[in-house]
């Protein structure tokens, strides 16, 4: 995936839309931008000079109201107000106080989810001046001041661009989050489990392998589901297996995927025949399916991050990746999420001229920076 280059600036409020800036994770820019692009109303800014660093994307919506449930790889939407004063205590003028009250206004009555309460985040937030800002937005929106527990998360900081503190005439922004809850919090996550894969990288994932209807998908080391859940959300797919060895995990993913809207058949459980999902208790290095039965198989293992020795790592991928080369035909694809990217590449060493590596993506999210390896099968 190569994004094209954008002519236009950075965006502002203006006859052509409205300024919104897009919160991702390190890594996925360019699959974020790509899914803005889709949606034909967004004019975005110019690509990030390292889009494998860039944590937000500027654009102008020029459209009705944006189809969050499509922005996938997105963490979290914020609608941008900018305002040409030196200084945060002018954003308590009449003005200034009435744009920002009415744009949490039209927020809230745009959002699905109901918002609870006020929270400022912001260099100073208990400074006198941010403390009357709050009271002040508190009162004209009828929404509580909670610094801590608030839903309707607002940023006061000094406009992009400009020097640290607010230089004089540099301006100052005010962001509103469009959601209750990051868009990256998915309402099918209904169980978590420690180390779980993070929505919007599964996402990313998909967006890259591709994701054709008549796909037949194994996901070894399911865990809960994620990449199982993703797929799913993306359209439809011949085949949707997970195994896992741990019962609990296997669990977790029945549950979430039965939040998704999706009909499963596991191991533990049973379910229906036809279920678009199978669920297997069986070990990712020695699976019960026949050979090539999968077009594709993805894997986030826990190996080097949440379990596993150092000593045992390589063994470890290498089994597993020789399985993987068993499940799926020549020209097949695998992905694996990785912490421990030395064993990983010793053990794709190892295993011969199995796979070709097609190309990695770097992510950074929670103090982690996994690396998500695109294989295809020999």
């Amino acid at each position: 995936m190569t994004p094209r280059d954008d002519a236009s600036t950075a965006p502002n409020d203006g006859a052509d839309g409205a300024a919104y800036e897009a919160e991702v994770l390190p890594g996925l820019a360019p699959f974020a931008r790509e899914e803005l692009r889709a949606t034909r109303h967004a004019r975005l800014g110019p690509k990030p000079a390292d889009p494998a660093r860039a944590d937000a994307l500027p654009f102008v919506w020029q459209g009705g109201p944006i189809p969050v449930a499509r922005l996938r790889t997105v963490t979290a939407l914020h609608r941008v107000l900018t305002f040409d004063v030196p200084r945060p205590k002018a954003l308590l003028g009449d003005a200034h106080l009435r744009r920002i009250a009415d744009e949490i206004r039209s927020v809230v009555r745009g959002s699905a989810a109901p918002f609870h309460a006020l929270r400022l985040e912001a260099a100073g937030k208990d400074s006198p001046v941010m403390r009357r800002l709050r009271d002040a937005l508190a009162r004209a929106t009828g929404l509580p001041d909670d610094p801590e527990g608030g839903d309707l998360q607002l940023r006061v900081r000094p406009t992009v661009g400009s020097a640290p503190g607010g230089a004089p005439g540099g301006g100052w922004e005010v962001l509103i989050r469009t959601t209750p809850r990051p868009l990256s919090v998915r309402d099918w996550r209904v169980r978590n489990l420690p180390g779980g894969l993070n929505a919007c990288v599964a996402a990313a994932a998909w967006r890259w392998i591709g994701h054709a209807p008549g796909q037949r998908v194994l996901n070894a080391m399911c865990g809960s589901g994620t990449l199982l859940a993703e797929r799913a959300a993306l359209g439809a797919a011949a085949r949707l297996d997970g195994v896992d060895l741990d019962p609990d995990a296997l669990e977790a993913a029945e549950a979430n995927l039965r939040a998704a809207g999706l009909s499963v058949r596991s191991d533990l459980s049973g379910g229906p025949e036809a279920a678009q999902v199978e669920l297997r208790l069986a070990d990712a290095a020695a699976t019960p399916f026949g050979d090539a039965s999968f077009d594709v198989v993805v894997a986030d293992p826990p190996w080097g991050d949440a379990m596993g020795e150092v000593a045992d790592l390589h063994r470890s991928y290498a089994a597993f990746l020789r399985e993987a080369a068993r499940l799926v035909p020549v020209g097949g694809s695998a992905l694996i999420v990785t912490h421990a990217l030395r064993a990983f590449d010793a053990a794709l060493e190892d295993v011969g001229g199995a796979w070709r590596a097609q190309g990695t993506v770097r992510v950074f999210h929670g103090g982690h920076r996994p690396a998500l390896q695109h294989l295809i099968r020999r």
